[in-house]
């Protein structure tokens, strides 16, 4: 990266601000679900009604039908075993629900016809009996990403940045973007608690995840990077969570090197020079490949914890793990 160009970036910065939220949309017409109310009926209707439960053998004969159909059509070339990806698995279990929740909204719009009524445990009777079934017609159901609790192999490279004892025997490796609030938010509240709980336990690092703003985010990493270069990056690391509204261009990355006074020269020969572009790409792609898919994700001595819990999520994985070494 020139000079030129970051010139050139600064400008485009300026013209349009880095958007940090990571707060989703609103959706006035979110779906509907299972627990949205059904139209109110207070007429009676002349005609005569007669009321049908949907029972678990109804159910049962339902999904049977449909999944063994669907298994007929599209048998594997593996043998008898057929393999459906959990998404797969997931919207068949929304198409059923939302197909008993039909039969019921159209009795009441017909009443001609049969009132249907759910019973209470529906969305579990579904998923119960597809899964039975499915085990039964011999599909498996993959599972995808990364699963809450699971133990994973994870790869750290001693120069990554850390906290905490180097030879601690609980390791969390973070995997972070500057431009996440909820990743500033464990950054200032969580992350001093379990260093001053857990003392030298622990080695925290950090890894760059920068998928906020895909064009900003590892510009900003880069700094940070930087500033690690020179001993400062958790000094570096603070001032950027605590100041990510106000990133909005890349003159800002600089005023925070002169305020922690790194030396200008080499901060701006690392920076324009995009000395680390390579190491934080490959941390995204092991983040990607790990099946990570936003911030922050922490795995605590290989145990995957999903994103912005509360810090007694971490006390108990913690305390589970220096239990467990006795």
């Amino acid at each position: 990266m020139t000079t030129e160009d970051l010139q050139n970036k600064s400008a485009q910065d300026a013209e349009h601000p880095i958007d940090s939220s990571d707060t989703p949309p609103d959706h006035d017409d979110a779906p509907a679900t299972l627990h949205d109310p059904l139209p109110d009926t207070d007429e009676t209707s002349p005609q005569d009604t007669t009321t049908a439960t949907i029972t678990d053998d109804d159910v049962d004969q339902l999904i049977e039908d449909k999944v063994k159909t669907a298994a007929e059509a599209t048998a594997s070339e593996k043998g008898d075993v057929i393999e459906v990806p959990r998404i797969v698995f997931n919207y068949l279990i929304i198409a059923i629900v939302f197909f008993g929740i039909g039969m019921v909204a159209g009795s009441f719009a017909f009443p001609s016809t049969q009132q249907a009524t759910l019973p209470e445990d529906f969305e579990a009777v579904v998923r119960g009996a597809v899964a039975d079934v499915m085990a039964d017609a011999g599909i498996q159901v993959q599972e995808e990403g990364l699963q809450e609790g699971e133990i994973y192999e994870i790869a750290y490279d001693e120069d990554d940045p850390f906290l905490g004892n180097p030879d601690g025997s609980i390791v969390i490796v973070e995997f972070s973007d500057f431009l996440c609030g909820f990743c500033g938010r464990f950054a200032s509240d969580t992350l001093p608690l379990l260093l001053e709980e857990y003392g030298d336990d622990i080695r925290f690092v950090y890894r760059d995840f920068p998928v906020i703003q895909p064009q900003a985010s590892p510009v900003i990493a880069l700094a940070a990077e930087c500033a690690q270069d020179q001993g400062k990056f958790w000094e570096y690391h603070d001032l950027l969570f605590a100041n990510t509204s106000s990133i909005s261009s890349t003159d800002v990355l600089f005023e925070f090197a002169d305020e922690l006074e790194l030396d200008n020269e080499q901060f701006t020969n690392c920076f324009e020079n995009g000395e680390h572009f390579e190491e934080i790409q490959e941390d995204e792609a092991y983040a990607r490949e790990l099946g990570l898919r936003g911030t922050p994700g922490f795995f605590i001595n290989g145990r995957f914890v999903n994103g912005a819990v509360p810090i007694e999520t971490f006390r108990e994985v913690i305390d589970e793990e220096l239990a467990s070494m006795g």
